[in-house]
Parts: C-alpha cells; structure tokens; sequence
C-alpha cells in the first residue's frame, strides 16, 4: 500500500455529498419543494480562490440550462468576491417580497486577514500552538456553491434577473457596503425579541415557532461542540507529528552495534506515528466536510426560519392593531380603517399560506440532508478506521519480527 493513496476515501470539492445526483440535491437544493416545481435555469460551480491583498477572489463557472433543444446551452466564468456575494443576497431578499420564505442564507465571511487567521488557528490548535495554519479556501468555495445552488433552484430567487447578472456578466455590481447602526442592531434584537413572546392566533404556528427557537439553539450548541470535537482532532494529529519526529530524531544515534536495532525501532515507531496522524487528518477533513458542513447550513437555515416566523407575526401584530383601530375610528375615518384592516388581513392570510407549504417542505428537506450528512461521515469513518488500522497492524507486525 502506497503511502501516497492508503487514504483515498478523504473528499474533494463536492466532499461526497451526492451533488447532482443524490437524494440531497434531488430535493433541488432547497426547502421549498413543497411548493410549486421549478426547474433550475443555471448550474453553477465557485472554484479556483486566489487571495488578492484583503480579499478573496472566486471562480464561478456558470451553464445556462435551455428549457427547450433549439439552442445550445450557454456558458460563462466570471470572478467575484465575497463582497458580491453580499449584494447579491441583498439584492435578492430586497427585490422580493420574501415575508413567508425560509430564505438561503449567505456563508460566513472568509477570514484573509493576519489576525483572524492567527485567531482561527489558535481557536483550532489551541494557544500553547505556535504554528500558523495556511489558507484553505477550498471551504469557502464549497460552501458559497451551496449557496448559489439554493438560490438557482429556488421557485422566487431562481428567476430574478439579479442572479442572472450576477452569474452571467463579466463586470460587478457596485460593491455597497451594508452595514446596520448600532440603534438599528437593538431596534431589531427588540423587536425579534417582542414577535418572539407573541401570543399567535394559529396553534400551529405557535407550536412551529417554539419548536423552531429551541431547534436553533440545540443546534447551535451542536454545531459549536463539534467543531470543538474537531478541533481536539486536529490537535491529537499535531502531537502525533511531534511524537513521529522525536522518534525519528531518537533513530540517529551512534550506529554501534547496541544502538542499531534501537535506531530501526525508533524510525519504525515514528513512521507508524506518522500514520497514524494521517489517519487523524484525514478524519479532520471528512468530518468537516460531512457533519460539520451540514451542521453549519443547518443553523444558518434555522435562523431564516425563525426570521420568517418573526415576519409572519408582524403581519399578525399589524393585523390586529389594525382591527383594533377600527373599532375605535371615528365615523370620517372608518372606510378608510375598515381599508387597513382588509390589506393586512389579506397580507397576513397570504403569508400563511405559503408559510404553511414552506415549513412542510422545510422539515422534509432537513431530514433528508442531515440523513445523507450522517450517512456519508459514518462511511468515511469506517474507511479511514479500516485504512489506519491496516497501516499499524503492519508496522506492529514489522516491529515484531525485528
């Protein structure tokens, strides 16, 4: 067995998770299948990230997919930064009126900057560690595909011609940044907190908007526990690598004839170290690529519920503060009351109905992804266990018969 494949179930891009032909993409990438079906006017691939001072630069490739066989499929590559990304998702969430959808939500912000990647590293090797991790964008890209294959191949987002810009022509938006002021930051968290506490009128609703607070912060507990999991991973891996090279720097001493079968020992011993390092790097690799990367879209996911559900009862509390209005409007003023509530009534009424279609397809569709996420990271482990082991049960066997 070759030292340079005896690990070859670790992931590339995609990381296995059925990309184009599994049950998780079959869902179309989306929660809101549900609804209506749509076909997907683009596929699309973010690849290739190269570091430009402050920011990262990606590589979208981009198809055209031709409803009919007339013409020929069209296809474009344009470079974009994360900042793109962010009017991108700006655009599509402000065009629309996205009261009653459980909207994709954009990745976190690559980190590029010395600091967050000091940071980012002793977060992952722990402070005692003086080594600097090296960029790998490669996440990046995986999780901002995701991203624009949620929103291709959503019944609302997919069509907008901001998309379409976005994919197909060469030069960018302007890049605006978006910013919130720290009086709207506790306005928001104030009313978040308000709509949360309120009683709705629908026992359905209310039981989903529970389950939907509490689902949010078991799993944002899940998610930073297993990345703290992973990263006790990484560090076994760097002890491993430190233990292999003080092995193999015991295997030099003076080749006399005591020291001899020492030497051959220690190096043994160190290579079987070595190994078994890879072993854990490559399991590093998988479970983020797996679990952790399901987990993460998870979350993120659970907090466009709760921003949908939050939506929804500001419909409610306008609805019924206008119906309260109306009862207490003047005589000159009550067509025009009467006016009010009937506009948010209807506003209310329609955001619940296509809410109701949204969380149906939005609790299908997890289930399957994090079936498939579970599944997945269980093959992985079992392969790189079964790797590992053929690996050490050969070096004991050499070290045996030395």
């Amino acid at each position: 067995m070759q030292k340079s494949n005896k690990f070859h179930i670790k992931m590339e891009d995609e990381c296995r998770l059925r990309a184009g032909n599994g049950s998780m993409e079959a869902m179309a990438g989306s929660f809101n299948d549900a609804l209506e079906p749509f076909q997907p006017l683009f596929t699309v691939k973010v690849c290739n990230p190269i570091k430009d001072g402050e920011a990262v630069l990606y590589t979208i490739h981009t198809t055209e997919i031709k409803l009919d066989d007339s013409s020929p499929s069209l296809e474009g590559q344009v470079v974009r930064r994360y900042e793109d990304f962010e009017w991108l998702h700006h655009s599509l969430i402000t065009k629309k009126d996205t009261t009653a959808l459980i909207i994709p939500p954009l990745p976190a912000r690559p980190v590029v900057d010395a600091k967050g990647a000091e940071n980012k590293s002793t977060k992952q090797l722990g402070s005692q560690s003086k080594v600097l991790m090296g960029d790998d964008f490669s996440k990046d890209c995986r999780a901002l595909t995701k991203y624009l294959r949620l929103m291709v191949s959503h019944r609302v987002f997919g069509k907008d011609g901001s998309l379409r810009s976005f994919l197909m022509q060469l030069d960018p938006a302007a890049r605006t940044k978006i910013k919130k002021g720290i009086l709207e930051k506790l306005s928001s968290k104030y009313d978040s907190a308000l709509k949360t506490t309120y009683r709705d009128v629908d026992d359905h609703f209310q039981k989903e908007r529970d389950n939907a607070v509490n689902y949010s912060s078991q799993l944002g507990a899940m998610t930073t526990n297993y990345s703290r999991m992973v990263d006790s991973s990484r560090r076994i891996a760097c002890t491993y690598g430190h233990l292999a090279t003080t092995c193999n720097l015991g295997g030099k001493l003076p080749p006399d004839t005591d020291a001899a079968q020492a030497n051959k020992l220690l190096v043994r011993l160190g290579e079987s170290l070595e190994d078994a390092k890879h072993g854990v790097e490559v399991d590093v690799v998988n479970d983020e690529n797996s679990l952790g990367f399901q987990l993460d879209l998870a979350f993120r996911y659970s907090q466009s519920l709760k921003d949908m559900h939050s939506r929804r009862t500001g419909l409610l509390i306008t609805y019924e503060e206008s119906d309260k209005a109306l009862v207490k409007a003047k005589p000159h003023k009550r067509v025009e009351a009467e006016e009010t509530k009937k506009a948010a009534e209807k506003a209310f009424e329609e955001c619940s109905e296509v809410a109701r279609k949204e969380l149906l397809s939005f609790h299908r569709a997890r289930l399957i992804m994090m079936s498939d996420a579970l599944c997945v990271h269980a093959e992985a482990k079992i392969k790189t266990a079964r790797d590992t082991y053929a690996l050490l049960a050969r070096s004991l066997s050499t070290i045996k018969q030395m």
